[in-house]
């Protein structure tokens, strides 16, 4: 088993580590044994120990001229982490978590991956790679670009791959079953028979669209709809909820819109809905598409960043110019005269070959063996040349 560790830094649970869960889940039939480091208190840390996956509490300082302790701590406890437990290669989950990552990997010879999952300019990529890397996983086509960017050079440059995130795959039932299920959730909801039902989840912020969303969805000429907003606002105070709470309790919205907040298991949610709304503004990929794409659910989106790498329009959902509400009205109002169950079938058709997490988990362990030396290089396929034949 090669023994892998994950970095992660993020205080809440969010897509990238959403991603990672799903990855660690499915690496061991892989054989790659996984292990997750974080700060102390780390929320992934709790869903770790429910799931056996062994989890590391190290601080992961960023460093600068301030506090050269602090780094230097950091450093070396992480270093001691990954010497203890004999790692064979370091993988960053973001490139937030990869600077005392890269530092400590260096310092023992091991082999790191940083895995791009935001948007970042090449000065940005090279200050988190300031101690060099090996590998550079992207999760988007929009993603390795901007990392073709930092590094032009192959020869000189870290491997760069573009894989797309994983999703669970659950099992769907005859059309009868989901039919069920699709009352069942509705009903726990209150959501009354014979309308509708949009989805948003997500973060609740600016960025992500949802008060803008809610102004579309007010001026609609029907009211045979249902929004479900599932997710937080993760900024102190959270003013941006806040917002659209009280815009979607103004007089067109009234009661046409349900805060579910944040979902831990968010089956009932993609049960309970006929279609996926992804209004970012910029987007690095955009993993609700497919995991709506795996509940057979279609998605609406802006064709913005890596979005159309996961939304292929007229076949798995539809895209809309960047930031062009009345496209977007326009596709809404379409979708709700004329909703098509084909195209939810077809979109989960897509992402069992996108997003199988169980292909995603040898592939990536290919990836490693190449890396470690423990693969055959020549017979282990790019993972760039398997997983974008589709970007």
């Amino acid at each position: 088993m090669t023994r892998v560790a994950f970095t992660t830094l993020a205080p809440f649970i969010s897509g990238a580590e959403r991603s990672l869960q799903v990855t660690v889940r499915h690496l061991p039939a892989a054989g790659v044994a996984p292990l997750v480091i974080g700060p102390p208190g780390a929320a992934i840390a709790p869903w770790c120990r429910e799931s056996d996956v062994p989890f590391l509490a190290c601080p992961l300082a960023f460093r600068d001229k301030w506090h050269p302790f602090r780094w230097w701590w950091s450093v070396r406890q992480l270093r001691g982490l990954l010497r203890r437990h004999r790692v064979d290669l370091v993988h960053a989950n973001q490139m937030w978590s990869y600077p005392a990552a890269g530092a400590a990997g260096h310092d023992l010879g091991l082999p790191r991956v940083c895995h791009l999952r935001d948007e970042a300019n090449p000065e940005t990529l090279h200050w988190c790679c300031v101690a060099g890397v090996e590998a550079v996983v992207c999760i988007s086509t929009h993603v390795a670009r901007q990392a073709r960017a930092a590094w032009p050079s192959e020869r000189s440059g870290p491997m760069l791959e573009t894989l797309l995130n994983p999703v669970e795959l659950p099992e769907l039932y005859d059309a009868l079953e989901q039919r069920r299920l699709r009352s069942e959730s509705r009903r726990r909801l209150g959501i009354p028979d014979g309308v509708t039902v949009l989805g948003f989840i997500g973060q609740i912020r600016a960025v992500k669209g949802l008060l803008g969303l809610l102004d579309v969805l007010a001026a609609l000429p029907t009211r045979r709809w249902r929004l479900l907003v599932a997710g937080r606002d993760p900024e102190p105070g959270a003013n941006y909820e806040k917002r659209c709470r009280e815009r979607a309790e103004q007089p067109d919205l009234a009661g046409r819109v349900q805060f579910l907040g944040f979902l831990e298991d968010t089956a009932s949610f993609y049960q309970a809905i006929d279609l996926a709304i992804v209004p970012s503004q910029e987007e690095p990929l955009g993993r609700v598409p497919l995991e709506a794409a795996a509940w057979a659910r279609p998605s609406l989106a802006f064709a913005v960043g890596g979005l159309p790498d996961v939304v292929q329009h007229g076949e798995t959902g539809w895209l809309v110019p960047a930031a062009d509400w009345a496209a977007l009205a326009q596709a809404l109002v379409r979708f709700l005269e004329q909703p098509d169950p084909e195209i939810g079938e077809a979109a989960r058709a897509w992402v069992e070959q996108a997003a199988n997490p169980a292909q995603y988990a040898q592939r990536l362990a290919a990836f490693y063996g190449r890396l470690t030396g423990k693969g055959d290089r020549a017979a282990s396929p790019s993972m760039g040349e398997v997983s974008c034949s589709h970007c």
